[in-house]
């Protein structure tokens, strides 16, 4: 198996160092807009970029006493947003029920899915409920035809994800204006090996192959594949690993500093430790100063001035474009 050379790996200046460099205060969050709940890594695919390696056999999930202690926090911060991942977040049975509890307590919450799940769960209230509370969806697309997108394209390579955003349709998901309008946005990771085209390009392209099946969204985000998880053993295993993150570091776009999700939000962890981001979470990069679980900061609300992000060589990913922001 060809092997990385440290000479290579030590070649990648330290994005801990880049930051600072432009922006001091880089390593300080500045608020919490988004809290992110990573309620387990059951997915019911295992896609080649997935920075968490999840599988359907993937066994971490968010118990019970962790999701309420995750909504008393959402209550007492009150994020913008409180953004549901995974794995799969279809796949944790209690989804439901945190849905409702923290619509019910008056916060913007938002779903992410791969749209397979969505179309097959054993939950056929599942997609009428998030309607009903106004849950926001962002959903993760193919790259199939990203390069030449056209309608019979969509129909022929989407399987079960286009059936499933004219459900969405149907319920106002994209309509962007009117009473019955629900937010639903797209999430584009390029193939692997490749730096996201620019994201209003992609955004007009799938807006046009779209439009003909009745599917309409907010927006499009494209987001750089990060090289930790799957996508890391795979560039190790070609001894590609030191050469792509140059290239993530050469792409370094430090005007997109000050809008990172790290800058602007927390996640609360199926176990209910607390990260700065959920790649953090994959990678294994802790916060440098806590709180350190959600337990924590439920005993001690001052703590969280104390914040200060931890940064590991995948955050050059969060750079590249228009960032991760």
């Amino acid at each position: 198996m060809p092997q990385q050379t440290t000479t290579g790996l030590a070649a990648v200046p330290s994005f801990e160092r880049s930051a600072l460099r432009h922006a001091p205060d880089a390593a300080r969050p500045e608020r919490i807009d988004t809290l992110m709940l990573n309620v387990g890594l059951r997915c019911n695919s295992a896609c080649p970029h997935c920075h968490h390696s999840c599988t359907p056999q993937r066994t971490e999930v968010m118990s019970r006493e962790t999701m309420f202690q995750a909504i008393q926090f959402a209550q007492q911060v009150r994020p913008s947003l409180v953004d549901i991942t995974g794995g799969e977040p279809e796949l944790f049975e209690q989804l439901p029920e945190l849905l409702t509890r923290l619509s019910e307590a008056g916060l913007t919450v938002r779903v992410r899915t791969n749209l397979f799940a969505l179309g097959r769960t054993t939950n056929p209230d599942l997609v009428p409920l998030l309607a009903r509370h106004r849950i926001q969806v962002l959903a993760s697309i193919p790259d199939t035809v990203a390069s030449n997108a056209s309608g019979r394209d969509i129909a022929n390579g989407w399987g079960a994800t286009l059936p499933v955003l004219k459900i969405l349709a149907t319920l106002g998901y994209g309509e962007r204006e009117g009473a019955s309008s629900r937010r639903l946005d797209l999430a584009y990771n390029p193939p692997l090996g490749q730096m996201p085209r620019p994201q209003k390009e992609l955004e007009t392209e799938f807006r046009t192959a779209l439009a003909p099946h009745g599917v309409r969204f907010d927006s499009l985000l494209a987001i750089a594949n990060m090289p930790i998880g799957r996508y890391r053993r795979q560039l190790e295993s070609r001894g590609a690993y030191a050469d792509h993150l140059a290239e993530l570091a050469a792409a370094f776009n430090p005007k997109v500093l000050g809008a990172l999700q790290c800058r602007h939000g927390l996640e609360i962890a199926w176990d209910g430790t607390f990260w700065d981001c959920d790649f953090n979470l994959a990678a294994g990069v802790r916060p440098a100063a806590g709180p350190f679980t959600v337990a924590e900061a439920l005993k001690n609300p001052d703590a969280l001035g104390v914040r200060r992000i931890g940064f590991g060589p995948h955050c050059y990913a969060c750079t590249v474009g228009a960032g991760s922001g």
